[in-house]
């Protein structure tokens, strides 16, 4: 990253709207697998909790569990839909999923330039 502050304190503007450690505790809901794989699936589309259960085959606690932590550290938001007098709860990816997101999702499809950091045999790094 050319120019970029040596401090991480000094990435923050002088009055962040949030502390540096609120912007770290968006990152650790995605490194769980399965909050990561809610994330990511919001990213196309808006779900509910039953949606989501499906798609990944998980247990529906744990998805709930897993977008409520998501939804906590503002990386994905809960709306709800009312029709016909009927109110239904979805997520939905917020910005910050988007963004999060998008860097990981480039490591994993460029993984194959990375072969020597993965390579325990080799310099790497």
């Amino acid at each position: 990253m050319p120019d970029r502050p040596r401090n991480p304190e000094d990435l923050l503007p002088d009055d962040p709207q949030l502390p540096l450690e609120h912007y770290l505790s968006m990152l650790r809901p995605l490194t769980d697998p399965l909050g990561f794989r809610c994330a990511y699936w919001l990213l196309s589309e808006d779900l509910t909790v039953e949606e989501l259960t499906d798609r990944l085959s998980a247990d529906a606690d744990a998805v709930h569990d897993s977008l409520s932590a998501l939804a906590d550290v503002g990386v994905v938001e809960r709306r709800v839909r009312v029709r016909d007098d009927v109110s239904n709860e979805y997520y939905r990816a917020t910005i910050i999923a988007e963004t999060l997101l998008s860097c990981v999702a480039e490591l994993m499809t460029r993984e194959h330039l990375f072969a020597s950091v993965y390579d325990s045999d080799s310099d790497g790094l």
